[in-house]
């Protein structure tokens, strides 16, 4: 039997970037059994901090796999017990990255022998009420200028440190911010999203290109600059809707 245990990362991001990346192994897995190419018998592994038990789902991948999550804490490896250990380095993905010019998401890809999508496939949210802004906060003066342009518009300002779990991001309208694991996360539930970065190797990590309703800014903005990119995809939302009603 093919035994693989995938480590995941206690921190946020990496996990939802880990996440993307086992369901794209895993899916090839399954495809190469199907195949003939891979063995027929075989057994997933996740260990995983118990605060991300409800993803439980989307990590299982297909409905005729039953994988084991451990939340034991354990840590340590047994090469008698596993064919094969992944355990997400992302300091050497960043090195592929900043070397090649690609994604951290791809280069995990390289890592680990697949093709992850940008962003993982999530759960859809249990609830659609309490849409609102997050803005995460990137300057206490700038922040709160920003909020004060938004005018009445439902929205608040969070932390940077706040637990993404629970913002319920999900039922949110939009995700403003430094990029993080919130933004990150917004952006997997295609949310609209203004990811705020302090350089432009930051930006060729973690960006969000690709997004439908996305505005990346490099630097340390001020809330008009803010306000300009927000209101650039208020405009595109609008043109959307008239399209959809024509």
């Amino acid at each position: 039997m093919d035994r693989v245990l995938f480590q995941m990362p206690d921190d946020p991001r990496e996990f939802f970037m880990s996440m993307s990346v086992v369901q794209a192994y895993v899916y090839d897995y399954l495809r190469g059994i199907a195949g003939g190419t891979r063995h027929k018998d075989y057994q997933f592994v996740y260990r995983l901090n118990e605060k991300y038990s409800k993803f439980e789902p989307p990590l299982k991948v297909a409905a005729d796999n039953f994988p084991i999550y451990d939340y034991s804490g354990w840590k340590v490896f047994s090469r008698s017990e596993f064919q094969c250990f992944i355990d997400f380095d992302f300091n050497r993905a960043m090195g592929i990255a900043l070397s090649s010019g690609v994604s951290i998401i791809d280069s995990l890809g390289v890592l680990y022998g697949c093709k992850p999508r940008k962003w993982p496939i999530l759960p859809p949210p249990k609830c659609t009420q309490g849409k609102g802004i997050i803005i995460v906060d990137w300057d206490h003066i700038e922040s709160a200028r920003f909020q004060t342009d938004l005018g009445d518009r439902n929205s608040h300002i969070v932390d940077a440190d706040s637990d993404v779990l629970e913002l319920e991001v999900e039922t949110a309208e939009a995700v403003i911010g430094p990029a993080s694991a919130i933004t990150y996360l917004a952006a997997a539930y295609n949310k609209r999203v203004i990811e705020i970065f302090p350089d432009q190797d930051t930006y060729f990590l973690y960006n969000n290109d690709g997004l439908y309703s996305y505005q990346p800014i490099i630097g340390h903005p001020k809330s008009d600059d803010v306000f300009q990119a927000w209101s650039v995809l208020e405009q595109e939302s609008e043109y959307a809707q008239q399209i959809l009603g024509a």
